[in-house]
């Protein structure tokens, strides 16, 4: 049987540009994987230490270099995003399902990175893949302010 489980990693820092003339955007979010809290002790505990083991590789890292798809001017978009998400310490080249919101005076960029944990060489016993989603907000011409959170779905015990 397969349950829903939410949970979220603090950001530790991020930066993001995103020129919407171009679609080019760029900067780097940053994730503390010791953080991730999913509300049970012990799914976080076996998380940290034989999953994301968080004591050794303490980042969770995306770098978006790309927005594939054309961006509506004033409205929502769904395309994808291209970058290097790193994970475990190694670095691997991704392109993930994203929803573009612009507005006159702010945009939002949502992210959706299912995490092949076996294929990336990370320990994993769940039958489903966990999706990590990112938020991403700020105001046009300016600077950003992000959140971060993490889904998944694990075997029930």
């Amino acid at each position: 049987m397969l349950h829903t489980v939410h949970g979220s990693f603090n950001l530790k820092s991020g930066q993001v540009h995103f020129a919407f003339a171009t679609n080019i955007i760029g900067g780097e979010i940053v994730a503390d994987a010791a953080s991730g809290n999913s509300g049970s002790g012990a799914r976080d505990r076996k998380m940290h230490k034989e999953i994301l083991e968080s004591a050794q590789y303490s980042e969770i890292t995306f770098r978006p270099d790309r927005v594939e798809g054309k961006v509506l001017a004033i409205g929502t978009s769904r395309e994808q995003v291209h970058g290097v998400f790193v994970i475990h310490g190694a670095e691997h080249e991704i392109t993930v399902p994203a929803q573009v919101e612009l507005a006159p005076d702010h945009w939002n960029l949502t992210i959706h990175v299912e995490v092949p944990y076996v294929k990336w060489g990370l320990s994993f016993g769940w039958k489903r893949r966990p999706t990590l989603t990112c938020t991403l907000r700020g105001p046009v011409g300016g600077s950003h302010n992000a959140n971060s959170s993490v889904d998944s779905l694990e075997e029930a015990h």
